[in-house]
């Protein structure tokens, strides 16, 4: 064996263990507190990013497509929707996932994200109909290829596109700014966002 196949060799097993070593320290975040410290993170700005995002489309559907305008949506800004914490979080623990073995090609990161978002409304509808007797924050019946009026075809169409998006654009920046920010200063933020959201849910039952 020549000098320049040993150094060949040499060459693939550092690439190699550079490999192994990567690997391991992406199984090691799993179990960091800070994964889910940031992942508590993302649940909780994005419930209350969601809730601009219902008050954006509760004005373009009145002035554009002449809808009534749901005004329990504008009431209260600072009431945190969940339901799109949620999402956020099942788009990076699922979505992210799977599309990776996918090689991240853009329309399977679409149909996957279609499919958790559908998934994740239906049956959040069906606890709150549950819950309550009624959905008091969507009900499609009047919309078309609609299921029992839970979920509809074009809502999850632009939820998966609005997940797309997110997994695709948002995440790697947030991810970044994660990665760069103080950490003391990020608990702070976890702390007022989860005082604000214990003091909402504490006024909303009657707790204060």
């Amino acid at each position: 064996m020549g000098e320049c196949d040993i150094v060949m060799k040499r060459h693939k097993v550092g690439k190699k263990r550079k490999k192994l070593k990567t690997n391991k320290d992406d199984v090691k975040t799993w179990r960091d507190l800070v994964f889910w410290r940031d992942l508590l993170l993302y649940f909780l700005a994005f419930s209350y990013v969601g809730h601009f995002i219902e008050m954006a489309w509760a004005w373009l559907a009145h002035v554009v497509l002449g809808r009534e305008l749901m005004t329990n949506i504008l009431h209260n800004p600072l009431e945190p929707y969940t339901i799109y914490g949620m999402g956020a979080v099942l788009v990076i623990l699922i979505v992210k996932p799977l599309v990776k073995k996918l090689n991240h090609h853009i329309v399977a990161t679409f149909v996957v994200a279609t499919l958790v978002c559908a998934v994740l409304e239906c049956v959040s509808s069906m606890i709150l109909v549950w819950r309550h007797g009624y959905n008091p924050y969507w009900w499609y019946v009047d919309q078309p290829f609609n299921f029992y009026g839970h979920i509809c075809l074009i809502n999850s169409l632009l939820f998966g596109l609005l997940a797309t998006v997110f997994l695709r654009a948002i995440y790697p920046l947030t991810e970044k700014l994660l990665r760069r920010s103080n950490q003391v200063v990020l608990n702070i933020v976890l702390l007022v966002l989860l005082a604000m959201f214990a003091v909402y849910y504490a006024g909303r039952y009657g707790l204060i």
